[in-house]
C-alpha cells in the first residue's frame, strides 16, 4: 500500500533536505580527515553521517510527515539490488519491501571534478528510470557541499545538462541540483530554453510542511 500524501512533491523534498542541512554543525563541511592528516577538506562521507543523522532526527521529532518511508544511507556493497545495478547511491528513501521509491540523493563536494559529478547525476537518472525494473525513484536531490566557485559549478553542470533526458528531469521538477554552504542552499534550475544554469537562493526553507491526508 502507498501511504504517499498525494500533495508531497518536490518542494516538500527540497524543504526536507534543506533544514537538515541547516542543522549541521558548519563545520563538518570543511574537517580533517584523520589525526594523522594536517590537511583540511571537504570529506563527504563524514558529511553525509551527520546529514543522515539530521534526517533522522526530523523524521522521528514528527517535523514532518514521514511516517511512511524509510530514510537509508549508502547500502551494504553486498546487497542484492546494488550489486544487480553496480552502483550504490549515498541516500534513498523508500518504502521497505515495496515497490514505492520516493526520493534518491547523491552529495558531492564543490570540489569535486565535473566527470565525478557526471557520473553522479547519471547515477540518479538510471535509478529513476528504470521501472520495468521496480525502482522508478519519484525524486532525486544532487547536493553539492562545500565552498566553490559559482562560475565554475555553473560550467560543470551546464556541460552535464548537454544530455536531454537529464534535462528533462530538472524542467519537470524531478532532479534537483543544490548547492549548500556556510548554512545557505542555492537551487541550480534549467528554463528549457538556453543551455545556461540559473541559480536562485532558497526561501522560506525554515518553514515546515505538514501534510493533511484526511
Amino acid at each position: 500500500m502507498d501511504d504517499y500524501p498525494k500533495n508531497w512533491n518536490h518542494e516538500n523534498w527540497i524543504n526536507f533536505v534543506v533544514k537538515a542541512y541547516k542543522k549541521i554543525d558548519r563545520s563538518y563541511e570543511d574537517i580533517y580527515l584523520n589525526i594523522f592528516s594536517n590537511t583540511s577538506g571537504n570529506k563527504e562521507r563524514i558529511f553525509c553521517y551527520e546529514l543522515y543523522h539530521q534526517m533522522r532526527i526530523i523524521q522521528e521529532f514528527c517535523e514532518y510527515d514521514l511516517d511512511f518511508v524509510k530514510i537509508e544511507g549508502e547500502r551494504d556493497k553486498r546487497d542484492e539490488q546494488q550489486k544487480k545495478f553496480k552502483k550504490i547511491p549515498d541516500f534513498i528513501i523508500h518504502q521497505p519491501r515495496s515497490n514505492n521509491n520516493y526520493l534518491i540523493m547523491e552529495v558531492k563536494k564543490a570540489s569535486s571534478t565535473p566527470e565525478d559529478m557526471k557520473k553522479d547525476i547519471k547515477k540518479l537518472k538510471l535509478f529513476m528510470n528504470l521501472s520495468s525494473n521496480g525502482l522508478n525513484y519519484k525524486y532525486g536531490i544532487f547536493l553539492i557541499f562545500g565552498n566553490g566557485d559559482e562560475t565554475t559549478l555553473s560550467y560543470s553542470l551546464s556541460d552535464i545538462l548537454r544530455n536531454n533526458n537529464i534535462k528533462r528531469l530538472i524542467i519537470d521538477n524531478r532532479l534537483i541540483i543544490l548547492w549548500c554552504h556556510g548554512g545557505i542552499c542555492k537551487r541550480f534550475s534549467n528554463e528549457g530554453r538556453r543551455e545556461k544554469l540559473r541559480i536562485d537562493e532558497l526561501e522560506n526553507t525554515q518553514s515546515t510542511f505538514r501534510i493533511d491526508n484526511h
